[in-house]
């Protein structure tokens, strides 16, 4: 009967308290997608219980609303990754992870785990030193 986790991140059927499988993270994961392709927060409200119900009522807003630039096809991944319903969701995400790669080689662009990494090192690198 208890509830784990921040509530801007939890999945409809998480907040209804219903069981959960892997569909949920994928859910988290569509949310944080959002947030970094619109930079607005999707759920977060002022309260605790406003996140909470906003989550529940699970209406997820076009993100290109947001930002025009975001391609239709990105668009469509995003928004089935956040489908209210969990039958609707990517089953995994490494399926979720799939349809991003395919979207991202059909529009040519190149990205690799070893460029990232690089880039987050440098990042936190710099992040690190002005912390301390």
């Amino acid at each position: 009967g208890i509830i784990k986790g921040k509530l801007a991140y939890m999945s409809p059927e998480q907040v209804r308290g219903t069981a959960l499988d892997h569909r949920s993270d994928v859910f988290a994961l569509g949310i944080v997608f959002f947030e970094l392709l619109t930079a607005r927060r999707l759920f977060r409200r002022d309260s605790d219980l406003e996140t909470f119900d906003a989550v529940r009522q699970c209406q997820v807003p076009r993100p290109s609303e947001f930002n025009p630039a975001i391609p239709p096809a990105l668009e469509a991944i995003l928004l089935k990754s956040l489908a209210r319903n969990a039958d609707e969701r990517y089953l995994s995400a490494s399926a979720f992870n799939e349809a991003i790669r395919e979207f991202a080689m059909s529009h040519r662009m190149n990205f690799r785990g070893d460029q990232l990494g690089t880039w987050m090192r440098k990042l936190f690198a710099r992040s690190h030193a002005s912390a301390g």
